[in-house]
């Protein structure tokens, strides 16, 4: 299908033209094409020897910059020895042979064909077209410069003079055209046997002549050390790159001194007696950590409290440096909880992080140490007579929810009370405790024997009137340990109301002012009886003379008390006889 390019574009495509036109000029025996828009010039040949081309032109009043140099410009030309230029950055492609029409005819590169051409310096080249230097077969000396990105197939084809080339880092690509006739690879120095020295590291050139990158330079030994706060020495050794280079000085300024696997870059200056060319080279190298001993400090707490802070002496530094290097202690732990006996126990350090340090670990030991712990002996109470109570204890400072400490040795709680103590206070006395967890403050305790209740009751008693009253007894209830009697602080005494003068009837007796050692006395009254004392009452013998009124009669008493005459009558006694005045003489 034809297509049809709009009149309009026709039109723009022509003005195009005219405002880019070309002309050719020579100045100073060098011919130039100015694009007069761009403000540039192309150098298109000259007849020099020794070509310098400048960086700008003036013609008619106009600067111009010299920026390219056209695909054959020099070729076939046979009085051309060197050629400089600092401005051009284009070596134009070769426009023949160079697709795959090719029709037999050799490449005519920008200096193909060159035969006297021996020396090229060209420091802001970027691209050297296809075919540029092709059989410039007395080619010695090129130097290309540090911004070279591209070479084209063939451009240093059959250059066997040329005994090396140092390409730039800067390089991208050695080919422009891969192919020729779509069959043979042709590499950018096919057929010479030129040196590559390409300061680009690993880019394929495509080519079977030698290639030498930076990373071949030098041989590295003692790559690693130890840290010790310095930068490591670099030591290496030369292996040459042929073509007189030597390296002139090699820059370890990027160096680190820290600990790790570094990879950086040597700056290093290579010459020869016809020019020198900067690369950096890498270089890998390690400083292993230095070791620190980290010595975990003992510790200490009692039993049953948490675990205290750990923390570690630190020894080993290098270099003055010190345990502000230190950006973690890492991780402790130990065996020991709270409920962990009386003992010792390793602390262990893991996971400390320092720049440029490792560490070797040193156990040290939490000292578990028994808790104070008080124990008191409980105060008791027993009434006399009882069975001694359970003796026991409290504790204040234990432990873990503890109810009593773990023994050693079962401690002993005794006294000196018995049923058959009196009435005073007895110690409680601890002794043999020994825990295995606390250190024991011992307080003994008190029993106290209280007095038991006794019930005394005054027996009952009798007399006769007039009789002195009887001596009185007890008798008891709560009496203790088989005793009859208790044991008097103050013996009792009985008071009552009858006298040998009360008559008879009963009276009370209570007790008084008994006191016990060991009994609380509860006094119950006894009842005194005042029976009537037996009396013999007699009359007393009278006489009369017959006839005669009976006397009055008396009567005779045996037993009468209290120094009475005569008895208190209730009734007064009736004396009688049978005797009358008409009885005969008789008793």
């Amino acid at each position: 299908m034809k297509r049809v390019i709009p009149k309009i574009k026709c039109f723009a495509f022509c003005l195009f033209l005219s405002m880019n036109a070309f002309a050719d000029v020579t100045i100073d025996g060098i011919s130039y094409s100015l694009n007069y828009s761009a403000r540039t010039a192309t150098v298109t040949g000259s007849s020099l020897q020794d070509v310098v081309v400048p960086e700008t032109i003036d013609y008619d009043g106009v600067i111009y910059n010299v920026t390219s140099i056209t695909a054959s410009a020099f070729s076939n030309n046979t009085t051309i020895k060197s050629f400089k230029s600092s401005s051009i950055a284009t070596i134009e492609m070769s426009q023949v042979g160079w697709d795959n029409s090719w029709d037999g005819r050799p490449p005519l590169g920008t200096f193909a064909y060159a035969t006297n051409l021996t020396e090229v310096y060209m420091d802001n080249v970027v691209t050297i077209g296809a075919g540029a230097f092709y059989k410039a077969t007395n080619l010695q000396k090129v130097y290309v410069g540090n911004k070279l990105r591209s070479i084209g197939s063939l451009s240093f084809g059959s250059c066997n003079n040329l005994q090396y080339i140092v390409i730039p880092e800067s390089i991208s690509s050695f080919y422009t055209y891969s192919q020729w006739r779509g069959s043979t690879n042709y590499n950018s120095f096919y057929g010479s046997s030129t040196r590559i020295i390409c300061l680009k590291q690993g880019i394929a050139t495509g080519s079977s002549n030698q290639t030498i990158y930076p990373s071949s330079f030098f041989s590295f030994s003692s790559s690693t050390t130890t840290y010790n706060g310095k930068v490591p020495e670099v030591n290496y050794t030369f292996n040459g790159i042929g073509s007189g280079f030597q390296p002139t000085e090699v820059n370890q300024n990027d160096m680190v001194a820290s600990a790790g696997e570094h990879t950086i870059n040597l700056h290093c200056t290579f010459a020869n007696n016809d020019m020198s060319f900067d690369v950096d080279i890498p270089y890998t190298y390690t400083i292993n950590p230095a070791t620190l001993t980290a010595k975990v400090k003992d510790a200490s707490r009692l039993y049953g409290d948490g675990n205290p802070e750990f923390t570690s002496t630190y020894t080993g530094f290098i270099n003055g440096e010190d345990a502000s290097v230190v950006t973690s202690n890492g991780s402790y732990n130990t065996t020991a909880t709270a409920k962990s006996d009386v003992g010792t126990y390793p602390i262990k350090q893991t996971g400390a992080t320092a720049q440029n340090y490792v560490f070797d670990y040193e156990d040290g030991t939490l000292t578990v140490n028994k808790a104070p712990l008080t124990m008191t002996a409980n105060d008791k109470t027993m009434t006399y007579g009882s069975k001694v109570p359970t003796l026991d204890a409290t504790y204040e400072g234990l432990k873990n929810n503890e109810t009593m400490p773990a023994w050693t040795t079962e401690p002993t709680l005794t006294t000196t009370a018995t049923p058959t103590s009196r009435v005073a206070q007895y110690p409680i006395i601890v002794s043999n405790a020994v825990t295995k967890n606390y250190d024991l403050t011992i307080h003994n305790g008190t029993l106290t024997i209280e007095k038991a209740a006794l019930t005394a009751k005054v027996d009952n008693k009798s007399r006769l009137y007039g009789d002195t009253n009887p001596q009185f007894t007890l008798t008891y209830t709560g009496l203790k340990n088989g005793e009859t009697v208790p044991e008097w602080d103050q013996q009792p005494s009985f008071e009552t109301a009858a006298t040998t003068l009360s008559n008879v009837g009963s009276y009370a007796v209570s007790l008084k002012n008994a006191v016990a050692v060991n009994y609380d006395i509860t006094p119950v009254e006894g009842t005194l009886t005042v029976n009537k004392a037996p009396l013999r009452v007699t009359p007393k013998d009278a006489t009369r003379k017959y006839g005669e009124e009976n006397p009055k009669f008396e009567l005779l008493y045996e037993g009468l008390k209290n120094s009475e005459n005569m008895p208190e009558w209730t009734t007064e006694p009736v004396i009688t006889t049978n005797a009358t005045k008409s009885s005969s003489v008789g008793e």
